[in-house]
């Protein structure tokens, strides 16, 4: 797609830099400038620097930088398109008639197709933990007493021990270029290909829009690892979502509650803790931090009450402060973790 030189420079005229970034990193001022911790990578002393005369960034750590739409574009995994017409919206201003251009159209394509084929997976894996091949994956749902309509709400599923998602993909239509970006597969250029996900509880991760961008995986057994998540993607960044976030509405008097793994958020909201989130099986950064600090000032610590959640916490407080963060954390014990407390 593509809009006139004109319209981009009135949309960049419109947005200042500062308002734009400060709904995502915690900025202060420092001189004619404002600093901030780095959204695109991890760090505890801020090197990101915002300039509102020049209306452009820079972190001196990782050397990104750039104009409020290349801000939005790297953040929010967008295109330029993408970026230009939601900053028009955050203007109020009409988009104008446009017209495609090829190598936007092909990128946001690629993109639509992306989510495309994890919504058609999230709906293979649900409808095989209802079949009869998923009967024992049900079963260690209800040993975990999850309810009906907690299983359904979070799209929880089930990836056979013999996989079955690649030809179900491939009867759908979708070719093997297209596949590979996903990261649902594992091409061997000596057995084939297969499914990345099999014999899991599989839990859809989805952004704050509600769409799935990816999944984790708990195994069934003793197998390794024990939990599994999807490969950053076209659509997935990791270290900038958070398990749980799509059910955050607004911003919670109560502020929000920051645990360790997908079933001690489940296991929360199923006790009407709807304000619970999750990092994505990894330490929780400083972008997780800025994210938290967009829904709320003040966040519960809610990590496991064995030594790795208590280092765990001892890492995240300072990241958490940083951001600007009021951090309380949960004493659990003598439970180990939030499943096992509201189980």
């Amino acid at each position: 797609m593509y809009y006139s030189e004109d319209f981009v420079e009135e949309v960049r005229g419109r947005n200042d830099i500062i308002d734009v970034i400060s709904s995502y990193v915690n900025l202060k001022r420092n001189g004619s400038n404002y600093v901030g911790l780095c959204p695109f990578h991890n760090e505890k002393t801020p090197s990101f620097s915002v300039s509102p005369g020049k209306q452009m960034y820079y972190c001196f750590g990782c050397s990104s930088g750039g104009n409020v739409f290349t801000f939005l574009m790297e953040y929010e995994n967008l295109t330029f398109v993408e970026a230009l017409e939601q900053l028009a919206d955050r203007a109020g201003m009409a988009l104008p008639k446009q017209t495609n251009g090829d190598a936007e159209k092909i990128k946001r394509d690629i993109r639509d197709k992306i989510l495309e084929i994890y919504k058609e997976a999230a709906k293979f894996y649900y409808a095989l933990l209802k079949s009869e091949r998923g009967q024992a994956a049900r079963e260690y749902l209800q040993n975990r007493k999850l309810q009906e309509d907690t299983i359904r709400g979070f799209g929880l599923g089930y990836a056979h021990v013999s996989g079955g998602l690649y030809p179900y993909m491939r009867k759908k239509g979708y070719e093997d270029d297209l596949l590979k970006q996903t990261g649902l597969f594992t091409y061997h250029e000596k057995k084939g290909v297969y499914d990345k996900f099999w014999n899991r509880i599989v839990f859809p991760i989805m952004n704050r829009s509600g769409k799935v961008i990816a999944f984790g995986g708990r195994v069934m057994g003793e197998g390794m690892p024990k939990y599994l998540n999807s490969p950053e993607t076209l659509i997935f960044d990791k270290s900038r979502n958070l398990y749980g976030l799509n059910f955050v509405h607004g911003k919670p008097a109560a502020g929000l509650i920051l645990c360790e793994g997908y079933m001690d958020v489940i296991a929360l909201h199923q006790a009407g803790f709807t304000n619970t989130v999750a990092s994505l099986g990894t330490s929780l950064t400083s972008q997780h931090s800025s994210l938290l600090k967009r829904y709320s000032d003040l966040v519960y610590l809610c990590y496991d009450s064995d030594g790795a959640g208590v280092k765990a916490a001892l890492r995240a407080i300072p990241i958490c402060k940083e951001a600007g963060l009021t951090i309380k954390v949960i004493d659990l014990k003598p439970f180990k973790d939030p499943d096992g407390m509201t189980g």
